[in-house]
């Protein structure tokens, strides 16, 4: 079973998931301190991102997916908008945060470097409307 941790909240599977526009614009409202963690539970978090107004975003592991939900008109549409960037940010933050200073540069290392064998993963389903990739794979929509 899958739960939120630093590889499943990993850079490349974020980049590999989402256009280079929105994960521009939600790099740039996480630089900006717009995203804050509420909630952040094995299988679930909650962050609200302040942009034109408060949204709320949450995050879910069901099985082999992790599904994504803003209240922003983008992901109404069924896809990943740059608050589900931000936010993802912000949880891969506070993940790194509550390990031990001593283990922060190796785990780093790990997640960045992706010592992991990759498993396959899908493209994106745009037919559903949703967005699916495996091993933890992300889904607009709850």
């Amino acid at each position: 079973m899958y739960t939120i941790n630093l590889e499943t909240f990993s850079e490349d599977r974020l980049q590999k998931s989402v256009d280079s526009e929105i994960l521009q614009l939600g790099k740039e409202l996480f630089a900006k301190g717009a995203a804050q963690v509420v909630e952040l539970l094995d299988l679930t978090a909650r962050c609200v991102v302040q942009d034109k107004r408060n949204f709320h975003i949450q995050f879910k592991i069901s099985k082999q997916h992790l599904y994504l939900r803003c209240s922003c008109s983008h992901a109404a549409r069924g896809l990943i908008c740059e608050h589900d960037v931000a936010a993802w940010l912000a949880i891969q933050e506070k993940l790194t945060e509550q390990i031990p200073p001593e283990w922060r540069m190796q785990v780093e290392r790990l997640v960045t470097t992706n010592l992991r064998p990759q498993r396959s993963r899908p493209a994106v389903n745009l037919a559903r409307r949703k967005f699916s990739i495996k091993v933890a794979g992300l889904r607009s929509g709850l």
